[in-house]
């Protein structure tokens, strides 16, 4: 008894001591999916500590958890690094400004936010941010070419040689430290350029169909096809929370099917204005209306098993916390804010603010085809507008 003890201590202490950044912060979603908000703040500050570095949704999430639990001398230190990590005062009213917090709390707030924003803004002028800036500019550039077989070669050189750049950057040590490439929302920020990962890997999954068959560049994506340093410094990154194994993910994705990592059920789902019903002429303005909704799809075992072995190489979370987490934002029975919680989270679209300043949302029918939502915010409850046919929307897979 004695001795299977303390095996089982031992396993437990090397266990933590080998736990990557996003072991800690997969632990901590799935304990927030639980409710169990102690052991989420607990795994978030472990991660934090031990890395001594973090992501600003992570510590977001810290700072709701941090709240719930009434911990104001954890809210207020980790507001302060959600601000240095590109948060605004703006982005975090909701969470700073109730009726419940005192004018001396929000003084003390107001009065660092911008500074410490500022020092955040101030990494923009590091050489290596600047570097990367142009790298992504170019990135951005091949990303117009016209893309036929005939000049497909010279794109696909191009976006090899900024992965090479990129590779020698980090194995001299110059390893980007803040969030500053994204596009308006705090999920998609990275240190590196998500535009870059995506064509980089998009151009080596290209690279199996062309050798597939005749190729006058064979010589040339054969040897890009044998070359992992970039993916391996890649995965050095995620390990300490440098960089996020969703953006890692989406590349790796990028021109496969099918998906390696599973497809867990959510879609976009566009509805142009042309085709949008009589009764909701209110959002007709909108070029696109684009909602991420969850669909319950029935997989075998042995596709989850295989999945989550992808999963695990990259340090993603697994197939069935994703689903859950898909379904916690779909269903918003959670149980914590669920307006807010998970705003700047996993899938920050799929409650969008529009300028009308209604949350609205799509969700599946029975029926075929999805009802339009309303969140009542008075009931805190969702409120079905409108019922749209399957005629009447057009399906992407993401």
């Amino acid at each position: 008894m004695k001795y299977s003890l303390l095996l089982s201590l031992l396993l437990l202490f090397s266990c933590s001591q080998d736990a990557t950044y996003f072991d800690y912060i997969n632990n901590a979603e799935q304990a927030i999916l639980e409710q169990k908000y102690k052991k989420a703040q607990k795994n978030y500050i472990n991660a934090f500590e031990k890395y001594n570095s973090g992501r600003a949704y992570d510590f977001y999430n810290l700072v709701l958890c941090a709240k719930i639990l009434e911990n104001n001398e954890l809210v207020v230190q980790f507001l302060d690094s959600c601000f240095v990590s590109g948060f605004t005062y703006k982005d975090l009213t909701k969470v700073i400004e109730n009726e419940n917090t005192n004018e001396s709390f929000l003084i003390a707030i107001k009065s660092r936010a911008d500074s410490l924003h500022q020092i955040y803004l101030d990494h923009k002028k590091n050489e290596s941010y600047k570097h990367l800036a142009r790298l992504d500019s170019l990135d951005q550039y091949l990303s117009y070419a016209v893309q036929t077989d005939r000049n497909q070669y010279y794109v696909d050189s191009g976006y090899y040689e900024i992965g090479k750049e990129i590779t020698h950057m980090l194995q001299q040590g110059i390893v980007p430290q803040k969030e500053l490439f994204g596009f308006g929302l705090r999920k998609t920020y990275s240190t590196i350029p998500w535009g870059i990962i995506r064509h980089y890997f998009g151009m080596l999954n290209r690279a199996e169909i062309y050798l597939s068959k005749e190729n006058p560049h064979h010589d040339f994506y054969h040897s890009v096809q044998n070359d992992s340093s970039f993916y391996f410094e890649l995965l050095k990154l995620i390990k300490t929370g440098k960089f996020s194994p969703y953006i890692l993910r989406d590349g790796l994705a990028y021109n496969k099917d099918p998906d390696p990592f599973g497809f867990t059920g959510i879609k976009i789902i566009n509805i142009f204005k042309d085709t949008l019903p009589k009764g909701i002429e209110e959002l007709a303005r909108y070029k696109a209306l684009q909602e991420l909704v969850y669909v319950e799809n029935e997989v075998s075992l042995g596709f989850i098993d295989s999945v989550n072995k992808n999963r695990a190489e990259i340090n993603l979370c697994t197939y069935q916390l994703e689903q859950n987490i898909a379904n916690y934002y779909a269903h918003a029975n959670g149980g914590i804010n669920d307006e807010d919680f998970f705003k700047f989270n996993h899938h920050p679209a799929i409650e969008r603010f529009l300028s009308n300043k209604k949350v609205m949302r799509l969700n599946p029918d029975k029926r075929g085809g999805v009802n339009l939502l309303e969140w009542e915010k008075k009931k805190k409850k969702w409120r079905v507008v409108k019922y749209i046919t399957d005629s009447q929307i057009i399906e992407l897979k993401l």
